[in-house]
């Protein structure tokens, strides 16, 4: 795991700049933020296999690797909201603001939730979508030759029920289902999709409307190369109450990179 480079002093700046009223849901850390970020984007660039200044600015890739560098900064403004907003409601119990250390052992474990648990799911997420984009460029370019997918779930004892009855599912290349379907489909997903030329195999029908056959989580439910996300708007985080909705349009006044 990629160690989050955020400093012990660092750290402490945030939980003693919350807890002092200095940094607030609109005055968030853009330290914390970029640190988080960069973390995360790194992923992307390994699961996708350049950088973007690396791509012919005109390319398909290029549009696919701009989309997600806007979406995975304004997921980790989003993220670093709610992480100074889950500490700042440690400040006051009853009306009153607690005692430091009593707070302090409050956000350290709110920091380790977003910034170690939580973050290294996030960045599996990353290199699994990224992956998944860059394949997608393929399969889109190979269409004509291979013009089906059939999904592939890994079928041993530590597969996904939801996974497994997407299995062996055949579609065209230009199916809505793929919209919805398209691996990865969950945390640590392993599940794949093979390329198959006309005739191959038989395309499977529908069995219900609009391809709803699965219990996939709907944030999953997502083509990064189609969507130009990596994070679906639909994410937890996007969510903020109704008072930050302004806030959440100009990105909680952090940095877009």
């Amino acid at each position: 795991m990629a160690k989050i480079n955020i400093s012990k002093e660092e750290k402490n700046a945030l939980i003693e700049g919350i807890y002092a009223g200095l940094i607030t849901q609109r005055n968030l850390p853009a330290n914390i933020d970029l640190a988080i970020y960069q973390n995360i984007i790194e992923e992307v660039i390994k699961g996708f296999g350049s950088k973007l200044d690396e791509l012919d600015p005109v390319s398909k890739e290029a549009v696919i690797m701009s989309n997600f560098t806007a979406n995975v900064s304004e997921f980790t403004a989003a993220k670093t909201f709610h992480q100074v907003n889950e500490m700042q409601k440690r400040v006051f119990v009853g009306g009153r603001k607690v005692q430091f250390e009593v707070f302090k052992k409050d956000a350290e474990k709110i920091y380790s939730l977003f910034n170690k648990t939580w973050q290294e799911v996030e960045r599996r997420t990353a290199l699994l979508q990224s992956i998944g984009a860059r394949n997608w460029v393929d399969i889109d370019r190979d269409k004509d030759l291979f013009p089906l997918l059939m999904y592939q779930a890994i079928n041993d004892e530590r597969v996904r029920p939801e996974h497994e009855e997407l299995d062996n599912i055949v579609r065209p290349v230009n199916d809505r289902f793929w919209d919805l379907y398209y691996p990865p489909n969950g945390w640590n997903c392993r599940c794949d999709v093979i390329q198959l030329s006309e005739g191959e195999r038989e395309v499977t029908t529908k069995t219900k409307g609009d391809w709803e056959i699965s219990s996939v989580d709907k944030v999953f439910r997502n083509n990064a190369a189609k969507s130009g996300k990596i994070f679906l708007d639909n994410h937890p985080y996007f969510t903020v109450p109704e008072r930050y909705e302004s806030l959440k349009r100009d990105n909680f006044n952090l940095p877009k990179f």
